[in-house]
């Protein structure tokens, strides 16, 4: 009786969230066409799900939010990396954002490092900078 409720609980959790799409999710395990696929993704995929970021799970990793937690946990080194034009925080800044070119965004960022960070709001400066690029979580 527990176990069904939990697995209940979990399937609408999954099917109710906005980054969760089953076709997708199914079709990464069976390619689309198989007759498992939406079950496997209903119900196969549901601990993926929870536990992992990207399109096929239940983190808000592309959120306002996560992107500002993001921020102000990595400032002295998103400044640095910005400052540089490469590195990690930099190029997970990126992925959050949804660029599809981060060497192009990163050399965009370092170009207006000095507007980004002299201003009162690096976080939005960032943001109307990635507006140019191809990021699709703005």
């Amino acid at each position: 009786m527990k176990i069904s409720r939990i697995i209940i609980l979990l399937m609408v959790l999954a099917l109710n969230s906005y980054a969760y799409d089953s076709r997708k999710c199914g079709q990464m395990v069976f390619g689309g066409s198989h007759p498992l696929s939406m079950f496997f993704a209903t119900t196969g995929s549901v601990t993926s799900f929870i536990s992992s970021t990207g399109d096929c799970s239940a983190i808000a990793y592309h959120s306002k939010e996560n992107k500002e937690l993001f921020y102000a946990q990595n400032k002295l080194e998103l400044e640095l990396d910005i400052a540089r034009g490469e590195g990690l925080y930099l190029t997970e800044l990126t992925t959050i954002y949804g660029c599809k070119n981060s060497k192009v965004s990163h050399k965009k960022l370092q170009q207006q490092y000095v507007n980004i960070f002299s201003s009162k709001e690096p976080l939005a400066r960032i943001d109307k900078v990635l507006s140019t690029q191809k990021c699709k979580y703005l």
